[in-house]
């Protein structure tokens, strides 16, 4: 369930950024054009694109620490730091 729902999470914002392109191509909402008293120019169309192109980057790694947190709470596989086997081994110990 959890993996159904991030896959379409990530689909529907790539194509909500897709879907604005050519609105933010077009129209230039939010646009900064130089010269200004800042000297600093922004075009959202180019926001837009650094959007799409690192979010697959993004999306891999906050899904790999979705999972990492999933296993560690549920104690399906060991944490990747090892303490969870020492702590169980210490557990039976006392037991």
């Amino acid at each position: 369930m959890v993996s159904n729902t991030s896959a379409l999470w990530i689909v529907d914002v790539w194509l909500c950024a897709d879907g604005c392109l050519p609105f933010a191509f077009s129209r230039k909402p939010y646009d900064i054009a130089m010269p200004n008293a800042w000297n600093f120019s922004f075009t959202y169309s180019s926001f837009l694109l650094c959007v799409l192109y690192a979010q697959p980057v993004g999306f891999f790694a906050l899904y790999i620490h979705m999972f990492e947190q999933r296993y560690k709470k549920l104690g399906g596989a060991p944490s990747s730091s090892g303490t969870g086997d020492a702590a169980a081994a210490k557990q039976k110990k006392r037991a």
